[in-house]
């Protein structure tokens, strides 16, 4: 009868657990590439561009977009176009009527892709220095519209 060397068996049991712990790491790099948005869809909320700032945050985010909130808004022509003529718009009629607690505020409808969700804490990220954790990149905007409403209005229900 063989006698099997507990060195032996230690070193069989190191091999097992490196190979799981590898399978499982390509297990979760490949849940990672399938749960990649890959399809186009409708998204509406508040949106903030301007300087280094492209923030997107959707009606049931209950926040206000802003600097490294929401998502970073990868825009096209057409988007900026309707976000130029938008806001000269908005700029025309809020001169004079914006008083204390009122804001003028964005509310967009559009149709884009969304990134994969990085770890920002980690140097990873999207938009002006790396602030943000997810992308929309746009491919169709909708609508558009600014209000002036009290800074705490909800411009979801606004629209």
């Amino acid at each position: 009868m063989t006698r099997i060397s507990s060195n032996f068996v230690f070193i069989i049991i190191c091999l097992q657990m490196v190979c799981l712990s590898a399978c499982g790491q390509g297990a979760q790099k490949q849940a990672v590439k399938q749960s990649i948005p890959d399809e186009i869809n409708v998204y509406e909320g508040y949106y903030y561009g301007g300087g280094n700032v492209s923030s997107f945050v959707p009606c049931e985010s209950n926040e206000k977009p802003g600097r490294g909130k929401g998502y970073w808004l990868a825009t096209n022509d057409q988007f900026d176009e309707m976000y130029q003529e938008e806001s000269t718009r908005m700029m025309q009629a809020a001169i004079g009527t914006l008083g204390p607690g009122m804001d003028g505020g964005l509310y967009i409808k559009f149709k884009g892709i969304a990134s994969p969700s990085l770890d920002t804490a980690s140097g990873e990220g999207y938009g002006y220095l790396n602030q943000y954790r997810q992308q929309i990149t746009v491919t169709e905007a909708i609508q558009m519209k600014y209000f002036i409403v009290p800074y705490d209005a909800d411009l979801c229900k606004a629209k």
